[in-house]
């Protein structure tokens, strides 16, 4: 139903020329693709969305639709893909100070180096993150980060840690050992 009321906004602003309800309705439908598993229809509808977003002058959102690009690849194994995007992204956020972007940005680049085994480095970008969420108050986004920290250890071969609890922090430390990684079967995940 959701992405049917999309669709019907995304085919009215398509008539009326305007580019932003255009780009409003690309990147919305961007999650409806995504969460249904069709990565690549998400992808073309997200990379639609961020094109009109940079024709009006809106880089900013424009960044989003890379991150949300570079989401996808991430979910498909694509990381070199993925980390071009993110980084990219999140340089428009930091010209921006746009601290909440840039602290997804950082948990996404700490998801592919996790998978990349860079663990050091994965665990570098987890503690750049979570100061961002909570300058910003975004505290659901901070629980996802945690999760996140979590799902990463699994590689890691370390214990995975419950998430903190609200109001505590989410500093994640390094682990003072580490076991070698774990294969994981590489398919991409569906939530």
């Amino acid at each position: 139903a959701l992405r049917d009321t999309h669709g019907r906004a995304l085919r009215v602003a398509t008539a009326r020329g305007a580019l932003t309800g255009t780009a409003v309705g690309l990147t919305t439908l961007g999650p409806c693709a995504y969460f249904e598993g069709r990565w690549d229809t998400a992808v073309d509808l997200y990379d639609q969305g961020r094109a009109l977003r940079q024709r009006t002058g809106n880089t900013v959102d424009a960044a989003l639709g890379t991150l949300n690009i570079g989401e996808v690849l991430i979910d498909q194994g694509r990381l070199d893909q993925a980390s071009e995007a993110v980084v990219e992204a999140d340089r428009v956020f930091r010209a921006a100070d746009y601290r909440g972007g840039s602290a997804v940005a950082q948990g996404y680049l700490a998801r592919i180096a996790a998978r990349q085994g860079e663990f050091d480095d994965a665990f570098d970008h987890f503690n750049r993150a979570p100061a961002d969420f909570v300058a910003i108050g975004a505290s659901p986004d901070a629980g996802e980060l945690a999760m996140r920290i979590a799902e990463s250890h699994l590689p890691a071969g370390n214990a995975i840690p419950a998430p903190p609890l609200p109001g505590q922090t989410l500093r994640h430390p390094r682990p003072a050992v580490r076991a070698p990684p774990l294969s994981l079967c590489g398919a991409p995940r569906r939530w």
